[in-house]
This record gives structure tokens, sequence and C-alpha cells, in this order.
């Protein structure tokens, strides 16, 4: 993130100065994937709101359950997503 390493970022309000806490942010992506584009995604807006000073955590789906229709459950993707 060398990009970033010369800002100066603040992100406490100018209206309230009683906080003096960062900002907590929960990061969250849809997709199970190793390789999820919204992952990774979250993942550098994460690095990136750290940088600012934030708190970032990250919500993992995994081991969640998900709504399998019928017509899903006869295709090969399905079997696939299974093992």
């Amino acid at each position: 993130m060398n990009y970033l390493a010369h800002e100066k970022f603040n992100l406490s309000p100018a209206f309230n100065q009683l906080t003096e806490h960062k900002p907590k942010v929960l990061m969250l992506y849809g997709s199970l994937r190793e390789n999820s584009f919204s992952r990774l995604a979250a993942e550098e807006a994460g690095r990136i709101l750290e940088t600012m000073g934030a708190e970032v955590k990250f919500f993992n789906p995994k081991g969640l359950p998900y709504l399998i229709t019928m017509s899903l459950r006869n295709t090969q993707r399905f079997w696939n997503l299974e093992n």
C-alpha cells in the first residue's frame, strides 16, 4: 500500500470530539469460493480503511447454511460445491 504511505487521514468527526476510539467497520462478502473477487475486494477495502485508521473486522460466511433449490440440486455445480 505504498500509494497511501504519505497521506494523512483523520476519520474522527469534527463535531464530536468526545470519542477517542477508532471507527469500527465490519466487512461482508457473500461468496464461499477461495478466489472470490468479492472477498478480495473486501480485503483490499479493509486494508485501505486500516491505513486510514479504522478498526476492521471481516465476517466469513463459511459454515452458514445456504438455500438449495431443486433446480440447483440437479446440476453438476451443486455436487462440486458439496465436495
